[in-house]
């Protein structure tokens, strides 16, 4: 009988725990990547595929939160650090922060990325040589870093994907680097896309977050409420 109480005792001290940590409110990162992240203003980030379905499965789970827009490089320096205690994106996160994240057990979409250009490309990377567009501080699911490394590639960042358009379009830039999804309704005239990579989205939790596994879980039920399809891994 003693036992039993003291479970009930433990018990209930973990669930008003769990509770007073995911009663507070959570700061949930974001960072301009169109399509998936959109910001109507040039500042904020406040629409977009991703943005929705992240604001859907937090309302689910119940989670106070606030959103906050930061630059790629700083949104996972403040992750590490708990400044920023969630965010929906990929999972191939900078080395020295990695230690600090969690993921999601369930996915919450995938991400490609995908060679815009003017003329047909052979979908050979070796073979690229030019002028490569691509939007300052995304690593484009690592491409960036590849095609750092050749010497027949020319980077230029570029401060949107639509300005990147425009520069195609006038013959400033051979090629663009975009996340795929940008131009799946409709890939303007005389534009070709080559898809290049993809991954996994998941939602990552800074590990400073207190109580952060329950705060995973109660994530991943409801990733799973909703499509359950992303929890059969």
């Amino acid at each position: 009988m003693k036992n039993i109480k003291l479970y009930g005792i433990t018990f209930l001290f973990c669930v008003i725990l769990s509770s007073i940590a995911l009663g507070k409110t959570l700061v949930v990162g974001a960072t301009s990547i169109p399509p998936y992240y959109v910001s109507s203003n040039g500042k904020n980030i406040d629409s977009g595929p991703l943005y929705d379905y992240m604001e859907k499965i937090i309302n689910i789970a119940q989670i106070k939160n606030e959103w906050l827009t930061l630059p790629g490089k700083r949104l996972y320096l403040y992750l590490s650090q708990g400044k920023v205690h969630l965010f929906g994106g990929i999972t191939q996160v900078p080395a020295l922060v990695k230690e600090n994240i969690v993921f999601t057990d369930c996915t919450i979409g995938n991400v490609g990325v995908s060679l815009i250009s003017k003329t047909r490309f052979s979908g050979v990377l070796e073979e690229l040589n030019g002028t490569v567009g691509l939007v300052r501080g995304l690593s484009y699911l690592g491409i960036r870093k590849q095609f750092e490394k050749k010497k027949s590639i020319k980077l230029l960042d570029i401060i949107s994907h639509d300005i990147g358009i425009k520069m195609l379009r006038r013959k400033r830039i051979d090629y663009l680097l975009a996340y795929s999804g940008k131009f799946d309704a409709v890939i303007p005239k005389g534009l070709k896309e080559f898809s290049l990579k993809k991954s996994d989205m998941r939602i990552l939790i800074s590990k400073k977050t207190k109580n952060y596994r329950q705060l995973k879980s109660r994530l991943d039920e409801a990733i799973k409420s909703v499509n359950p399809s992303y929890c059969n891994l």
